[in-house]
């Protein structure tokens, strides 16, 4: 929901705090995706939170995530 936001320039400091705030639910959340075998799901969400992981100085561990997700899609 907040992708679109983060695009924004009104919204999208809002948006980097509430995403800020729940790093640590979408870490976990991608994890239940890659544990589910839900693969699409969680490039899906690596993706659209790369702008996040480039604003907050995040890119190694978006990197990093983005690496898991392709390496479980090839495993498939």
């Amino acid at each position: 929901r907040l992708e679109h936001a983060l695009f924004g320039e009104d919204d999208q400091v809002l948006a980097l705090r509430r995403l800020e705030f729940e790093r640590a639910n979408i870490r976990a959340a991608f994890s239940w995706l890659l544990a589910t075998g839900e693969t699409e799901a969680a490039l899906r969400l690596v993706s659209q939170l790369a702008l996040f992981w480039l604003i907050r100085g995040y890119l190694g561990e978006g990197i990093e995530l983005l690496e898991t997700v392709l390496a479980a899609a090839q495993a498939e």
